[in-house]
């Protein structure tokens, strides 16, 4: 089943609501009025999962993932952000994240006006209900949209991530499988949505995001030429850049709009390299193996620029055959790696290494099903994504919790780059 929410039923009462907003000096003065005469962005659900497509200038792609998902934006930002388990008193949130953190972390002029054109869309849509959050005592804000789509940098989450190519595979071409973990909070497990940016600028590819609501920046994510990127933490060096920085799923975003699959590994590193980031990072990026030696890599990414340039390029060294990288939290090159087993990340590691190397010597190649059962053995009860890309035929298998069951632990929804590439309205 398809349900599909569309421009046409909203388009008189979001004009109206707009005007009524602009009357009395509210949010949507930040933006054109003519914003709520044509929304530009469809909400459906496709086997379960929603898909939030939008598409046209900054301003107009945030109003409609803004009027789309406003009141989810809320909860979660209620929920997640302001939970007491993430920052212990609202009064924190105030002073550490608003007034402090956010001075650290610079944003573009068209992510500005994403954001404020969010902002906008979500007050249309909750109309006389309002967009109070409760834990803080005032409306929400473009300086609060930041802060969760910076989150990543001011508290950590954790992943597990391989690839692997040419021989390892069924047909030669690329599998990157993929888990997202974080924390038990409320909406986590329920809000998921596959955001795609149908037109992110002049230039740039579009592209797919597994996420939440309000998020603009890439986590999990594969854009229109089949090249992906996925977000892990890693304890980083000591920053010698003196800011400000990119918020990391921003720059991950500038990644992925640049990348092509020929080049990716290349163009990736080169955006990396000129946006700092604050705390420390493995980003794993693969594309569609067609006879390069190395297809997919892994960036050890931070804010020491005196050490090539903030980014440390990691490729295969797999044995016995150098056709598969994996990656958790923790570096290999920029620093010495742990080995003690009882460290999460280095337990996650071994597991994928050793599934990895027994495969290959059972000469069992990697499908779609090898791939999820060999992650899912990395994975944890808040294992919230679990995603197996296939750059070579621009597909994405996704997997999401639910309540009480880890993503890795459901049947995945096949996804076709060229289905969600297309507009719906």
């Amino acid at each position: 089943m398809r349900r599909t929410m569309t421009n046409r039923k909203y388009g008189l009462r979001l004009l109206f609501a707009a005007v009524a907003m602009l009357v009395a000096g509210g949010a949507a003065s930040a933006v054109p009025p003519q914003l709520a005469a044509e929304l530009n962005g469809s909400l459906t659900t496709d086997s379960g999962i929603r898909v939030l497509r939008v598409w046209g200038t900054p301003e107009y792609r945030g109003y409609a993932h803004g009027f789309l998902l406003g009141e989810e934006i809320l909860s979660l930002f209620e929920d997640v952000v302001l939970n007491p388990r993430i920052i212990e008193k609202p009064k924190q949130y105030e002073l550490k994240i608003r007034r402090q953190f956010l001075k650290s972390v610079k944003f573009t002029p068209e992510q500005e006006a994403e954001l404020k054109g969010m902002l906008t869309g979500i007050g249309d849509k909750m109309g006389h209900r309002g967009t109070r959050l409760e834990r803080v005592g005032r409306n929400i804000d473009v300086a609060d949209l930041k802060a969760i789509n910076c989150m990543a940098d001011w508290y950590s989450m954790f992943c597990s991530s391989f690839s692997a190519w040419g021989e390892a595979t069924v047909d030669g071409g690329t599998i990157t499988a993929r888990n997202l973990d974080f924390l038990a909070l409320p909406g986590l497990d329920t809000a998921h949505v596959v955001i795609v940016h149908l037109e992110p600028g002049t230039g740039k590819q579009p592209w797919v995001s597994v996420a939440w609501p309000g998020l603009i920046g890439a986590y999990t994510a594969m854009n229109s030429e089949g090249v992906t990127i996925s977000m892990h933490d890693a304890p980083g060096l000591r920053n010698t850049h003196r800011g400000p920085f990119v918020p990391r799923s921003l720059a991950l975003r500038d990644a992925l709009e640049s990348a092509r699959a020929a080049t990716a590994v290349v163009d990736v590193q080169r955006v990396l390299a000129r946006a700092p980031s604050i705390v420390g990072n493995n980003i794993h990026v693969s594309a569609p193996s067609a006879g390069q030696p190395d297809p997919a890599a892994v960036f050890e990414y931070d804010g020491n620029i005196s050490a090539d340039s903030g980014v440390t390029k990691r490729l295969s060294t797999a044995s016995p055959l150098k056709n598969w990288l994996l990656c958790t939290n923790h570096y290999c090159q920029r620093k010495e790696a742990p080995t003690n087993p009882d460290n999460d990340s280095v337990r996650r590691f071994s597991s994928i290494e050793k599934a990895l190397q027994q495969a290959g010597r059972e000469h069992r190649k990697i499908d779609l099903g090898v791939a999820w059962e060999i992650i899912g053995g990395a994975g944890v009860s808040t294992t919230f994504q679990t995603v197996v890309y296939m750059p070579n035929r621009k597909e994405i298998h996704v997997g999401l919790a639910s309540p009480g069951v880890p993503a890795f632990e459901v049947q995945p929804v096949r996804f076709v780059l060229g289905d969600l590439l297309t507009k719906r309205r």
